[in-house]
């Protein structure tokens, strides 16, 4: 069985029959004005790894040892 939950900004969530969340529904003004927010963001600050430089530095946290524990969560 398929239920469909209702929220205030017109969102709706299409959940399974143990309640669990398996689709959304967005209305498509919210969805344009998302994707030109989106957009917009993303012309005004592109991603640069230099603002992650250091991050992990006197953590005590390895970044290869990370990268390799990502790697095996897609496995």
């Amino acid at each position: 069985m398929t239920t469909i939950a209702h929220c205030d900004d017109g969102i709706q969530y299409v959940l399974d029959a143990s309640g669990k969340k398996t689709a959304v529904i967005v209305p498509i003004e919210l969805w344009d004005k998302l994707k030109e927010e989106k957009i917009t963001a993303e012309q005004e600050s592109p991603f640069s790894v230099k603002k992650y430089r250091g991050i992990l530095k006197g953590k005590g946290i390895s970044g290869r040892d990370e990268e390799i524990k990502m790697r095996d969560e897609w496995d």
